[in-house]
């Protein structure tokens, strides 16, 4: 009993310490990965809905150690179990590259557990102390969502000028000298960004800008923002921004973009630890917790995310690409049709803390084209969230009609080359006037 307490005091998944505790009765590895789940801080009362039965159960649990770094995997109780489990176990750790200490509450291990054990140069130890110290030192724990959370953003006043012509001047005559400070220290942070993002760039002009790679910048951009008047002050400072480099960039009038679209920024959630925290204990299935997280990044409705190829998703889980095919409304027949309706294509940066949602996914897809990235936006698996006390809204309703891709947030493509560059790459002026935009209107 000692051993017990000592050890399930020391249980910690943020430092990488998982104690799992079998539930009395049960000795199948089918159990002992529900009770693993558990452990992990994923919600157990729906494995059925979510279809984490039989071997879907141990790939989820898998998943989750491989996801969150899990070293050290303690089974109390361990001489309860079947030789089945134990074999399942052992190779559970060695999947997952995990420390695998088993508890017996018995003086010896039972022959028909030992017999499992023969060739894997296991160690005998006895007492609270040494197997504290089997289990390795603990790692430094990871930053949590409080440690994430910065100062709260102080609130934007609307203001509609309807383009980046004098953008700043008009700011300051309607808003005045408060409500100019707060607008143009967001204005400020989207221009600096967007004449860094752009100094960075392999080629010089146009040519080193591409429609997706624009929507890209756009979505990190604004996928912090707090508010609509926010992102499109960040938005017109990136226009000045490109503009700043002889670049003009279209976005969509500040009226559509402060009450009609949507997307990041705009009515989509932001995506914090601790929001994928919430995730994480509402939902045990990695391909429904990746499902939520793409619906929460991409501010799409789930409908239209579901079967979503894995190649939409970049290797390091920080970029997702989706293209809609718009249904065709002709009124002539498909055979005298001159061309499909052209795809439209939307490219989302991925915060960090969404990443290992979607890796969790990855890594529970054997092979990963087994199943799409974002199965669970699929009606079947969107059943199974129903209870689960997932909730992450944002504030202002999303559109909630089938062409909601089409009014989201895109940047138009049309970033051209007017004029040439009117300051070095590394100068970004800090005056509250529109200097040297003119130049190449």
């Amino acid at each position: 009993m000692h051993v017990s307490v000592g050890l399930l005091e020391s249980h910690d998944p943020a430092r990488g310490r998982v104690i799992g505790h079998p539930t009395p009765g049960t000795s199948s590895p089918q159990a002992l990965a529900h009770d693993l789940l558990g452990a992990l801080g994923r919600a157990v009362n729906r494995l059925n809905a979510e279809q984490l039965a039989g071997p879907a159960a141990g790939r989820a649990a898998a998943a989750w150690m491989v996801t969150d770094q899990i070293e050290d995997l303690v089974v109390l109780r361990a001489d309860r179990l079947s030789a089945r489990a134990w074999t399942w176990v052992l190779e559970l750790c060695r999947e997952t590259g995990s420390r695998l200490p088993l508890v017996c509450h018995t003086r010896q291990i039972p022959a028909h557990l030992g017999a499992v054990l023969a060739g894997t140069g296991y160690q005998l130890l006895t007492g609270l102390p040494q197997a504290l110290r089997a289990a390795g030192p603990r790692p430094r724990s990871r930053p949590d969502a409080a440690a994430e959370a910065g100062p709260d953003a102080p609130d934007l006043t609307r203001f509609l000028h309807p383009h980046i012509r004098n953008y700043r001047s008009r700011a300051f005559s309607q808003l005045g000298p408060a409500g100019f400070a707060r607008t143009d220290a967001v204005y400020r942070h989207g221009r600096d960004a967007a004449c860094h993002w752009l100094s960075t760039r392999p080629e010089p002009g146009a040519a080193a800008v591409s429609c997706q790679s624009v929507q890209l910048f756009l979505t990190w951009l604004v996928h912090d923002s707090p508010s609509r008047p926010h992102t499109l002050a960040r938005l017109r400072g990136a226009q000045a921004g490109f503009r700043l480099h002889g670049l003009m960039l279209n976005i969509p009038p500040s009226q559509r973009l402060l009450d009609v679209l949507s997307g990041p920024g705009l009515n989509a959630a932001l995506v914090t630890a601790q929001t994928a925290g919430r995730i994480r204990a509402g939902v045990a299935h990695p391909v429904i917790a990746a499902g939520i997280a793409a619906v929460l990044v991409t501010g799409v409705q789930a409908l239209a995310l579901a079967s979503t190829p894995w190649d939409a998703l970049s290797s390091e889980n920080d970029t997702l690409q989706l293209t809609w095919h718009p249904p065709s409304r002709q009124l002539v027949p498909a055979s005298l049709a001159a061309s499909p309706a052209p795809a439209t294509t939307a490219v989302f940066h991925v915060p960090a803390a969404a990443r290992p949602l979607l890796q969790a996914a990855r890594t529970s897809a054997a092979p990963p084209q087994a199943t799409a990235l974002t199965d669970g936006c699929s009606p079947r698996r969107r059943s199974a969230t129903s209870g689960s006390g997932v909730l992450v809204a944002r504030g202002d309703p999303a559109v909630g009609d089938g062409a909601a891709h089409r009014r989201r947030l895109r940047p138009s493509g049309n970033v051209y080359l007017p004029g040439h560059p009117n300051h070095q790459p590394r100068h970004h002026p800090q005056t509250p006037v529109d200097k040297g935009c003119t130049t190449i209107l």
